[in-house]
């Protein structure tokens, strides 16, 4: 048959439709479905992580080392809440006389009632989560005789976030007694009668420490295959993990001395207290 044929046919498709292998109408929804569960089961494993990350080595410093962060995690519930949680009461009740009633229509206003009202709570509880970080950030900020800048600390939270299954349980133990180091450092500070306790040269260094030093370290860590990590040897004799231990040992060496000097510092507080005391009680016993 020639193209110029009357009877000519052309198409992009098979001219017979029942040889035609016709595409599932549901198959492009399956693929999108598949494709979004698979996002919320990676986000479900990233908050599991993160949370098993928390529970391993701590809440982040930045929490830890603001006041308000911790009196925000047991304030009172907003109104909103509280009327959330009502609606969620009334709605659980309507649940229940709607199925003693067998109550289609009750249940399905219940349902929705109930939905809502543990959305409302959820959302706001997330707010109320942001606005106690924001919270702690600013009052850090604020706070002239805070040892640690906020870029430190962040630093320092970001490079622990989600590594904890890559430890071992020694350099696990390390960085916790690290971050309490950390920690009873930065309340010598504070609670030093000496503003000028530590040098603008040590402070530097102590933060760069948490910035830079130990970030660093981590990430040179990560970067070796986790089965290598303990059995290959990389340097001196020593594998990954024991180059990581020695370099955390390292910084806590160093912190060691500032926390030395601080308390020696407070020391000082106490003695020259007693020798005043002293003084006075010399004093009116000559009058």
């Amino acid at each position: 048959m020639r193209p110029s044929d009357p009877k000519y046919v052309a198409s992009n498709r098979p001219v017979n439709s029942r040889t035609w292998a016709k595409k599932n109408p549901s198959q492009a929804g399956t693929e999108q479905n598949t494709e979004h569960h698979k996002k919320l089961r990676n986000k479900f494993h990233q908050r599991i992580a993160k949370l098993q990350n928390k529970q391993q080595l701590g809440p982040p410093l930045l929490e830890q080392l603001n006041a308000t962060s911790s009196t925000s995690l047991h304030q009172k519930p907003g109104t909103g809440i509280i009327l959330s949680s009502l609606l969620c009461s009334a709605s659980a009740l309507g649940l229940l006389l709607a199925a003693i009633q067998k109550s289609f229509n009750t249940g399905i206003v219940a349902g929705v009632g109930l939905l809502a009202g543990l959305g409302m709570i959820a959302y706001l509880r997330s707010v109320r989560s942001v606005r106690s970080v924001r919270q702690a950030s600013a009052t850090l900020a604020k706070n002239d005789s805070a040892l640690f800048d906020i870029a430190s600390l962040q630093a320092f939270d970001q490079a622990l976030a989600g590594i904890a299954d890559e430890l071992s349980d020694e350099l696990r133990a390390q960085l916790i007694a690290f971050k309490d180091q950390v920690w009873r450092l930065s309340h010598l500070v504070q609670q030093s009668s000496d503003t000028n306790c530590l040098s603008l040269e040590d402070r530097h260094y102590l933060n760069q420490s948490l910035q830079r030093y130990l970030p660093d370290s981590l990430q040179s860590y990560l970067r070796i295959p986790s089965a290598l990590r303990n059995t290959q040897i990389i340097d001196q004799d020593y594998t990954a993990e024991q180059l990581l231990a020695q370099q955390i040992q390292l910084l806590q060496s160093e912190f060691d001395k500032y926390e030395l000097q601080l308390n020696q510092s407070a020391a000082e507080d106490l003695i020259q207290q007693q020798r005043f005391l002293e003084l006075k009680s010399t004093e009116r016993d000559t009058a």
